[in-house]
């Protein structure tokens, strides 16, 4: 092989190796931040869905208070669809592959649940909750205010420890990252500075060393010393070019006998 096919060869085995290096590494920290970008959307869509809970058990409120102003047949029919999506909701909530924090908080917004359906139906079956029985109605009522405002305090209670920790982790996620990061680059730069001493090793070896002892051939030729015989052997083009000299000096050895 040609010295030129050599090096080409050898700087091409190091180019592959590099970009070989950087996809990979590149590859491992998309694979890292996609990890946390999930982790992240995970908990906006647990907050997400525990807002429309609590939602929806404030939309069961205002139909019952809207059943005790109007009697309408509409706002129970309005409160028994809101309290089934809100089910619907929970056990979905429940059924989540979550941490124990998440699953105490459903099984908190269930037993909320069932207390606000149990004074809702109290107030639906009074004979008369505007008049004669107004005041126990008024009594039920704000036993479901009290239990939405406890509600909303604990779940906001919840997602503010929830988002502590949360950090904390992503934190230590975050630093973990760096130090993977700082680790990766330096692993390019000593695979760059070790492939460049080789290739530098190489080019001594193969090209800069013959070189020389080629010039100090040629010299010693060229000065008149035709018995010097350059010690360069091998197939590669130095070799074969010292060859050539060798027998130029030789025949011209010859010549002057």
């Amino acid at each position: 092989m040609n010295i030129h096919r050599k090096i080409t060869a050898v700087v091409g085995i190091g180019m592959l190796l590099f970009l070989t290096i950087m996809v990979l590494s590149l590859n491992n920290l998309m694979t890292s931040f996609s990890s946390i970008i999930a982790e992240v959307d995970a908990i906006s869509g647990d907050m997400r869905r525990v807002q429309d809970i609590v939602k929806e058990m404030d939309a069961m409120s205002s139909s019952v208070n809207d059943y005790l102003n109007t009697r309408g047949s509409r706002h129970r029919a309005a409160y028994l669809t809101s309290r089934a999506s809100v089910r619907k909701k929970v056990d979905d909530l429940m059924m989540r592959d979550s941490n124990a924090g998440d699953r105490q908080l459903s099984v908190a917004l269930r037993l909320d649940l069932k207390a606000l359906d149990e004074r809702a139906n109290k107030i639906f079956t009074l004979t008369d909750p505007a008049g004669s029985d107004r005041m126990r109605s008024g009594i039920l009522m704000n036993e479901i205010d009290a239990i939405l405002a406890r509600r909303e305090r604990d779940v906001e209670n919840h997602f503010k420890e929830e988002r502590a920790a949360e950090t904390n982790t992503l934190a230590e996620y975050f630093h973990f990252l760096r130090n993977r990061v700082l680790l990766l680059f330096l692993l390019i730069l000593l695979t760059s500075i070790g492939f460049l001493l080789g290739f530098g090793v190489y080019l001594h070896r193969k090209v800069a060393v013959p070189l020389n002892d080629l010039w100090k051939g040629a010299a010693e030729i060229s000065h008149g010393n035709l018995d010097y015989q350059m010690q360069l052997h091998g197939t590669g083009d130095i070799a074969q070019l010292a060859g050539r000299f060798n027998e130029m000096a030789l025949k011209l050895k010859r010549s002057y006998v």
